[in-house]
């Protein structure tokens, strides 16, 4: 259950500045590449990768938990099919 605690800090902080980012590059006379959309936009992506990762390891390593799991409950003989 703590597992889950990070990405899901990482998960409402890229939504809020999804919005942001939204919010702040719709004012009038605003620029999308310039000042403070594009630092907006910067933090929105590197939160947003940071978070592509952390839940794509998380995945990998309960792959290979299980599948050595596995190993050891059936035998190797018989876990091979599976892992």
């Amino acid at each position: 259950m703590r597992v889950i605690i990070f990405p899901s800090i990482l998960y409402l902080a890229s939504a809020a500045l999804g919005i942001l980012t939204c919010y702040v590059s719709g004012v009038p006379n605003s620029d999308f590449f310039v000042g403070k959309a594009a630092q907006i936009a910067l933090a929105y992506s590197s939160v947003v990768i940071g978070l592509n990762f952390v839940v794509s390891s998380l995945i990998c390593v309960r792959i290979i938990y299980l599948a050595r799991y596995v190993k050891r409950t059936l035998g190797e003989d018989s876990a091979r099919m599976y892992t």
